[in-house]
């Protein structure tokens, strides 16, 4: 188990580094939607907020995979 929990630690550092990559990149086109108000920079901001919340599913998906062996299925 301890290597499994290794290898799934570093899943989620590598994860998390690339979600500490879309929040600056969030922040940046956010200050220039707000000095430009080019609707470029919103949109972007909107894809990289979906990469954050995906980031952060994977992260679970991943965790719930390693612990249980499988991943829930159904709706609940």
């Amino acid at each position: 188990m301890r290597g499994k929990a290794l290898k799934e630690a570093r899943r989620i550092h590598d994860e998390l580094s690339q979600i500490d990559t879309i929040v600056s990149h969030v922040k940046r086109d956010w200050n220039e939607f707000v000095r430009t108000a080019d609707d470029a920079y919103l949109k972007a901001v909107a894809y990289d907020l979906q990469g954050f919340y995906t980031g952060f599913e994977r992260i679970l998906e991943s965790v719930a995979d390693t612990i249980d062996d499988h991943l829930p299925a159904g709706e609940n």
